[in-house]
């Protein structure tokens, strides 16, 4: 199974409201345009959240790093 990584950049510092609303985007949607949420993980040295996304395109993703 191919997966794709978001790495919340400097979400060390996230209140856990924060962290739950993304996950949420991605775990609520009902669309199948929406790429569904697999889990999260934490890197040990920066502290920064990773969720592990359903691969595919993401053209927001795409977006963010322009």
């Amino acid at each position: 199974m191919k997966v794709a990584l978001k790495c919340l950049h400097d979400s060390q510092n996230l209140a856990t409201n924060e962290l739950l609303d993304e996950i949420n985007k991605y775990s609520i949607s009902s669309y199948d345009s929406v790429l569904q949420i697999y889990g999260i993980s934490q890197n040990p040295d920066t502290k920064d959240y990773t969720l592990v996304l359903q691969d595919g395109y993401c053209e927001a993703c795409v977006h963010e790093r322009d």
